[in-house]
């Protein structure tokens, strides 16, 4: 595949690949688990702040529930634009990387149709009843759901994608299909008889693995991708003990290894976007800015003065009270409004 080469010195700046086409995701960046291990040394400012560039974590269904209110927030308190995770661009790259967007996308429809799978074969072969196997049901139609959303990413992109990586986009290209045809076979499950709703598990129990062997093969043809799958943890030894490592689902891996890559590539976006002067609110991901900060804090990236990391929770702490603000005003004036006629 192309490569995504970017190697930043202890300086902080960046060494860039040429602009042609070829750009690869490098094979392996970490195989260990974040989890645990994320110190925020070097990381001060934590709230939103004015005259900065502003990564801050979310919750995306959250923030498109309350993005009027957010924007708002941005504006009107700090004199700043607002940008949701995939609408940020600067110098013509965007934020949320194509490719390694469309890769997370890629993973996440083959796990979210894999577990569908499970948990509908366990309802096949144990035969749960009231609220066991509604809550089993449900489960499985937002995964479904979600499956053929993160195909419809795909299919969003696929110019972009095909532009950059081909032959991965052109491998792409089923997904979005099967995984409708996956929710249209299934969804809705809920309100369906017993006998209804096991014909439909059966259904997706036999629609899942070509959809899942389509996303594999997809995966495959990108150099990255393909080592990661190739790569099974559980031969290496654990540290000096020579004990055998617990055995990592290699998807998992995938999942994680992209998002770090995504969440380098934004983090160099917004630190390009603040050296020419641009101040906004951006928001992504919150697990995106957890892993920027713990990359600035094993010293793999540098914290730089005018960009600001703020998470979910503290952007929360500052925007629910002002949020709760403004409504009691409106309230307060309509009451008014209302004892005056």
């Amino acid at each position: 595949m192309g490569v995504h080469e970017r190697r930043c010195d202890r300086s902080g700046h960046e060494h860039r690949a040429s602009p042609a086409p070829a750009r690869t995701v490098p094979a392996l960046l970490r195989l260990q688990s974040l989890a645990g291990n994320r110190a925020v040394a070097g990381v001060v400012q934590r709230a939103v702040t004015a005259g900065k560039f502003n990564i801050v974590g979310e919750h995306h269904d959250e923030s498109m529930a309350r993005e009027p209110a957010e924007r708002q927030y941005a504006k009107k308190e700090f004199a700043l634009e607002y940008w949701d995770e995939k609408g940020f661009v600067h110098d013509d790259v965007r934020g949320d990387d194509f490719v390694l967007s469309a890769i997370q996308d890629v993973g996440f429809v083959y796990t979210l149709a894999r577990h569908a799978q499970a948990v509908a074969e366990h309802v096949l072969q144990m035969s749960p009843t009231g609220e066991e196997l509604t809550e089993r049901v449900a489960a499985i139609d937002r995964m479904v759901r979600k499956c053929a959303d993160f195909a419809m990413d795909l299919y969003n992109t696929r110019n972009e994608i095909h532009a950059v990586e081909p032959e991965f986009a052109d491998l792409c290209k089923p997904l979005p299909g099967l995984a409708n045809a996956l929710k249209n076979a299934t969804v809705p499950l809920r309100w369906e008889s017993p006998g209804d709703t096991a014909a439909k598990l059966e259904n997706l129990v036999m629609k899942v693995p070509e959809l899942m062997q389509r996303a594999e093969l997809a995966v495959r043809a990108v150099k990255g991708p393909r080592s990661v799958l190739d790569h099974d943890s559980s031969e290496e030894p654990d540290g000096d003990s020579g004990e055998e490592k617990e055995p990592t689902d290699p998807w998992e891996v995938l999942e994680g290894n992209a998002s770090i890559f995504q969440a380098q590539h934004m983090f160099e976006t917004a630190c390009d976007a603040a050296s020419a002067g641009v101040t906004a609110l951006w928001k992504v991901g919150d697990s995106h800015v957890e892993e920027m900060r713990w990359m600035i804090s094993e010293d793999e990236l540098q914290a730089q003065e005018d960009v600001v990391l703020t998470n979910r929770r503290e952007f929360n702490d500052k925007f629910i009270p002002w949020q709760e603000k403004k409504r009691e005003k409106r309230r307060e004036k309509n009451r008014r409004r209302g004892s005056a006629s």
